[in-house]
């Protein structure tokens, strides 16, 4: 009798310290990694697509929510270059998948300084306005591979006012200010002319919808001991913008890139975006390029309610191939963002992004989103 109380709790429960091993080829039962048994919790929406093995001594395999694949983020931001805005450039998404039927939304804003005077060749542009953009990403799991994404963008163009202080920032610790310190303040202009005719032009003080953005993300690869998460991101750039005031190319512009995920310790993950997008036939803007861009970012969990993220994004210019400095340079910026949770799986981003590249001269962006909450419907 004795003997059956000992073994019947071991037969008939289920052993947390068996699920958590690391599994090895060729390894003796006694040199397998153990960890405690987490304490029961529960439905808090902790996913991992593939439960992936470690290698030896490294058992990042957990159920605690700081190292949930659910946790943290990427910057959301792409480019608020003059003109770039109206064409699709890939955006920075994660290789990793929710839950099958899960439906988040996020919902964001950026604000941007741009200052920009040049003539050559031909071309002119005069460009010194700043400019908020605010977005909603609606994020669905069709199923366990496929998930489905919508982003809608609007944009808001305006004098500037905030040319004054960045200059000040910028003298209090002995920085250049580049061209934006020969611009006159709080003056607006934002306008692309070839020989003297309008290649585009924004209105100011207007807030309008732009360019919607269709993607759909397919699951390739899982996360393993060796292999990152691979994802195919294919997108569609639909011609949903106000073409009165300027923020549309009235084009159907293509996209396929492809997302890379990897957890390298508990604390820190990667991730990587490489992808191009076509710009379609547009009536005003002719010989333009394909957008090459990628997008490089580590995250690192501080703890369960904080994690940030370091974020690198360079994209080409749709205007590469004209022969004018002002538009057809490449674009690279810097940025680090944090990203707070709350209960529920709410989560707040914010984050600080700067131009390295200068001739398009955005000086700063600063953004912040919210991931509001999450749906989710019982997929058995």
């Amino acid at each position: 009798m004795l003997l059956i109380l000992l073994v019947a709790p071991h037969a008939f429960s289920f052993d947390f310290k068996e699920h958590l091993k690391a599994k090895y080829e060729g390894e003796p039962q006694e040199h397998l990694i153990e960890e405690p048994s987490p304490p029961p919790q529960e439905d808090v929406g902790i996913y991992w697509h593939q439960v992936p093995v470690w290698p030896k001594d490294e058992n990042r395999r957990t159920q605690d929510l700081q190292f949930s694949a659910t946790r943290g983020g990427l910057i959301s931001y792409t480019n608020l270059f003059s003109g770039r805005t109206m064409f699709l450039i890939m955006p920075a998404i994660s290789a990793e998948h929710l839950p099958a039927g899960e439906t988040k939304v996020r919902m964001g804003s950026n604000f941007a300084s741009v200052f920009q005077v040049h003539d050559e060749n031909g071309y002119a542009i005069n460009a010194d306005y700043e400019i908020t953009e605010v977005f909603v990403y609606v994020d669905h799991q069709l199923s366990e591979k496929v998930d489905l994404g919508l982003l809608l963008r609007g944009f808001h163009h305006e004098a500037g006012r905030a040319d004054k202080a960045l200059d000040d920032f910028h003298d209090f610790f002995g920085l250049p200010t580049g061209q934006r310190g020969e611009g006159i303040y709080n003056q607006y202009s934002n306008r692309f002319t070839q020989d003297g005719k309008t290649v585009y032009e924004t209105k100011k003080n207007r807030l309008g919808l732009g360019d919607a953005v269709f993607l759909v993300k397919l699951k390739a690869i899982d996360e393993s001991k060796n292999l990152p998460t691979v994802s195919v991101l294919l997108a569609l750039k639909a011609p949903t913008g106000d073409h009165g005031l300027g923020y549309t190319s009235d084009s159907w512009d293509p996209g396929l890139g492809a997302a890379f995920s990897k957890q390298l310790t508990r604390e820190l993950k990667a991730h990587l975006n490489i992808g191009v997008a076509v710009p379609g036939h547009t009536p005003h803007m002719d010989d333009l390029a394909p957008v090459y861009s990628s997008m490089a970012a580590l995250e690192y969990y501080i703890n369960k309610w904080l994690s940030m993220v370091v974020q690198t994004n360079y994209s080409t210019s749709p205007f590469a191939r004209y022969d004018f400095d002002g538009v057809n340079a490449d674009s690279w910026t810097g940025g680090i963002g944090f990203h707070i949770r709350l209960p529920n799986n709410v989560q707040l981003h914010v984050h600080f992004t700067d131009e390295f590249y200068n001739n398009g001269d955005t000086d700063y962006v600063f953004g912040c989103a919210i991931d509001l909450w999450s749906f989710k419907r019982d997929t058995k």
